[in-house]
This record gives C-alpha cells, sequence and structure tokens, in this order.
C-alpha cells in the first residue's frame, strides 16, 4: 500500500491534483489483500474477541459514515472545496497557485504575484501548467521580462511542449523583436513530439514575423500552411492577413476572396473594418489579434468567487 501510494503522495513531485479517487484504486489492492488473512485469524479466536473485533469493525464504518456525513457539503461547489483548502491547508503550494490565479483574473495583479511566488518556489519550477499560467497572469499585467524568465523555465523543464514557444514567440513579436521570434519558432518547431495544431499556431507566428521583417514572399507559405490548423483556421485574423500577403503579391481577386473569409469569421457590424484599402500592416491588431486575446485582463469571476480573491487578501502563507 506503501508504495502504490508513494507515486501520488506530493513526495517524489508534484502530480497536479491534491487528492483524487482514481490516486486510491493500487492502493486498495493493498487492503483486499490484508482483509482475508486477517478475517481468517479472527475467526479462529474465542467468541470474545470476534464479537470485539465486530463491534470495533461497526465502530469504525459508523464514525466512516458520520465524517462522511460531515464532509459532504465541501464538495457542493469548486469554490466550497477550494475554501475547505484554503482554511485546512493553507500554506500548500497549489492552494497559493489557485490563490494567485484567481486575484490575478480579477485584475489584482499586485497581490497574485507573492501567491505565484510561493508556489512557484514550493515545486522548484517543477510544475508546468503552473508555470504557463504564471506567465500568462505577467503578460496581463505588462510584466513582460518576467513573462520571458518563467516561459524559459518552461521551456527548461519541458523541452517537448510547445505552448512556452509559441506564448514567447507572441511576445516577442509584440515587442517588435522579430528576428528574435522567428529564432523562438524554431526551436518550437524543432521539438520532436507536437501536434500539428501546434505546427500551425508556430507557423502563424512566423508568418507575422516574416512580414514584418519585410519577407512577404517567405510568409505565404508559412500563412497557408497555418490555414490548415484547427485553431488557427476559424480566426478571421487569419485569413486577413492572408488576405494582405495576396494584394501585396499583386493577386487582387484572390485577395477579396481571403477577405470574404476574413469577413465571414466576424459579426456582422464589424465587417466593415476589415478593409484592404488602406493596407493593414503585419502588426496592425486586426493582423495579430492573438496579442489581444494574450494580453487582456480575463473576466472577473463575479460575486460567487473563492476567498482568496476577496476584497481583503491575506498575506502569503497567512491564515484566512
Amino acid at each position: 500500500m506503501a508504495i502504490t501510494l508513494f507515486p501520488v503522495s506530493q513526495i517524489p513531485f508534484p502530480v497536479g491534483v491534491m487528492m483524487a479517487e482514481r490516486t486510491f484504486y493500487l492502493v486498495s489492492v493493498g487492503l483486499a489483500f490484508l482483509f482475508p488473512p486477517l478475517v481468517a485469524a479472527l475467526a479462529r479466536e474465542r467468541p470474545q474477541v470476534r464479537r470485539a473485533a465486530a463491534a470495533l469493525l461497526a465502530l469504525l464504518v459508523g464514525l466512516g459514515a458520520w465524517r462522511t456525513w460531515m464532509r459532504n457539503p465541501v464538495w457542493e461547489s469548486s469554490i466550497s472545496v477550494f475554501n475547505s483548502m484554503v482554511d485546512e491547508h493553507p500554506n500548500l503550494w497549489w492552494v497559493e497557485w489557485k490563490a494567485g490565479q484567481l486575484l490575478a483574473r480579477n485584475g489584482r495583479g499586485p497581490e497574485a504575484v507573492p501567491w505565484y511566488r510561493l508556489a512557484v518556489e514550493k515545486t522548484r519550477s517543477n510544475h508546468y501548467n503552473m508555470l504557463m499560467d504564471y506567465a500568462s497572469s505577467l503578460i496581463r499585467m505588462g510584466r513582460r521580462d518576467d513573462a520571458h524568465r518563467i516561459l524559459r523555465r518552461g521551456m527548461t523543464l519541458a523541452p517537448t511542449a510547445v505552448p512556452a514557444f509559441v506564448i514567447d514567440c507572441s511576445l516577442l513579436i509584440d515587442e517588435a523583436r522579430y528576428q528574435a521570434a522567428l529564432d523562438r519558432c524554431r526551436q518550437g518547431l524543432a521539438v520532436p513530439r507536437f501536434g500539428a495544431y501546434e505546427r500551425g499556431e508556430i507557423s502563424d507566428r512566423m508568418a507575422i514575423a516574416q512580414d514584418a521583417l519585410g519577407h512577404p514572399d517567405s510568409a505565404m507559405p508559412l500563412r497557408r500552411y497555418s490555414l490548415h490548423d484547427p485553431v488557427v483556421r476559424p480566426t478571421f485574423e487569419a485569413w486577413f492577413h492572408y488576405a494582405r500577403l495576396l494584394k501585396l503579391a499583386g493577386r487582387d481577386r484572390e485577395a477579396l476572396a481571403a477577405l470574404d473569409s476574413a469577413r465571414a469569421r466576424v459579426a456582422p457590424q464589424l465587417r466593415g473594418n476589415l478593409k484592404l484599402d488602406p493596407l493593414p500592416g503585419p502588426t496592425d491588431p486586426t493582423v495579430k489579434g492573438w496579442t489581444g486575446i494574450l494580453v487582456q485582463p480575463q473576466a472577473a469571476l463575479g460575486a460567487a468567487t473563492f476567498r482568496a480573491a476577496a476584497p481583503a487578501a491575506p498575506r502569503p502563507g497567512q491564515r484566512q
């Protein structure tokens, strides 16, 4: 039982979940092996011992049922679960991560950073999803240098994961560091294992960078490839950029068709904003719309939020 519990105990490394039924499936096999010889041994004992054992078992079942009954309200919602974790384990890295996440999403970035830092330190920067979330929050706060640093940690931690490369490339483009963006994207393309959709996102960024560097001919095949990507294809920005490239190449009829595809992907009242005269630049917001998605603050969670996002946020490590 100890051996099967150890890998999910959070001791050798963070596993991403605090506790789940699935983490006890294999552990329960040990319990199943334990009971038959125990019952067989008790069956050979005197009647008084058997009655005492039965009474003890009934007591344990009763206590377990009572604890289950008292604990059930905690599982009413994700909010109640998190509040319970804050009350019972305020210094847990997972609690600190989620507290920072919620504060950041509610526009309270300066208060969120110390929580993120505590969680990152406790996991020794060994939790990729948390690093990506922290980097995204730093970007929304405008702390791009810190975001680059966290993204580089992510690349070192998981060199076969592409999101850190894609986000860092996007940041570099937004900072007009186009050659550095291309270099970062090429690093992402060198990753041995990733999905086609991630290759499409990298091609999307590379197309914008090549165009911004004055190489529309190099941008064209990258843009075409990206339009086969299931994430990029539905966006109007990619089609609008394709229309720009076709217009630059003097292929006006194809440019108008691509423009129609872009307009078909926005609300009718916004279609008039997409036009090729004057020709938009490669870094126009309507061309690289992913940057707006990347840096805009997320919507507030509303009135029903975790207590970690309440008006009087505690200092890191302090009970609420």
